[in-house]
């Protein structure tokens, strides 16, 4: 889809089908773990990605065309904007990973654990309700003003979580708080996208992706260190504090991401 007006509406329709899955998958795991057996959500996430890298391995009719030439030298993380996205990739990652930790925290002080999906969920369906509309439309305002409205109103949305002692109350603001999600998905890979050469762009795509995932990984101990010693409150506390970091680096890039890539040889 490279150069068709659609390209957002694609990223957008990848972000919805990603929440999607965010949205079923923390109430199968809650059902199996609480309901069968705690194992029994790990073994259920092993046979699916196992299952579901060789239908991707499998689905060649779907790869794009690879290029001829020598490889370029050097590494994608030092071109235009692939830095500084990976950078608030990085702390989106390390906020959701919060965000999972205090959830399960806050419905175990409430003794109701069963409800941990529940609320993991209603985040999901925020972001998802947001990505639909997102990529709906054409947008008038830049990609990068989009990026930084959308990472500010991240961290701010779930400010109201250090206050709330209710499940309901939790659900309504977990869903406000999600809806930001998808929009900054989708302007930071668009900017990558549209960041660097098309030769470079499965190495920047992929740098993106470990950023998330090592975001993941650190706000999970982070947090769920924080939700043991303090409790659910101060875990939400420390997604906010990525989210605010996440903004302070898209904000101290923009500079960075506005820079487009010079063209390739024929």
């Amino acid at each position: 889809l490279s150069g068709s007006p659609i390209m957002s509406t694609a990223f957008a329709l990848e972000s919805v089908v990603d929440e999607v899955i965010f949205i079923f998958g923390p109430i199968v795991a809650t059902f199996l773990a609480t309901g069968v057996d705690p194992a029994a959500g790990i073994v259920c996430s092993l046979v699916l990605v196992c299952g579901g890298s060789v239908l991707l391995a499998l689905g060649t009719a779907t790869e794009p065309p690879r290029s001829t030439g020598p490889r370029p030298a050097g590494s994608a993380l030092f071109l235009g904007p692939v830095a500084v996205i990976a950078g608030v990739n990085l702390c989106f990652g390390a906020m959701w990973g919060s965000i999972d930790m205090a959830t399960v925290a806050f419905t175990t002080e409430l003794h109701r654990e069963g409800l941990a999906g529940l609320l993991l969920a209603a985040y999901g369906i925020g972001s998802s309700v947001a990505g639909v509309a997102y990529g709906a439309r054409e947008w008038n305002l830049s990609t990068t003003r989009i990026l930084l409205g959308a990472t500010a109103l991240m961290a701010l949305g779930i400010a109201p979580m250090l206050l709330v002692n209710d499940v309901v109350v939790a659900v309504l603001v977990l869903s406000l708080a999600g809806a930001s999600s998808a929009p900054a998905m989708v302007a930071g890979m668009l900017l990558v996208q549209d960041g660097v050469p098309a030769s470079r762009r499965t190495e920047a795509m992929a740098w993106q992706a470990t950023a998330i995932w090592l975001g993941v990984a650190a706000g999970s101990a982070v947090s769920g260190r924080l939700a043991d010693t303090t409790g659910s409150h101060a875990a939400y506390g420390c997604a906010l504090a990525f989210g605010g970091v996440a903004f302070a680096v898209a904000a101290a890039g923009r500079q960075r991401v506005a820079v487009k890539p010079l063209p390739e040889p024929a």
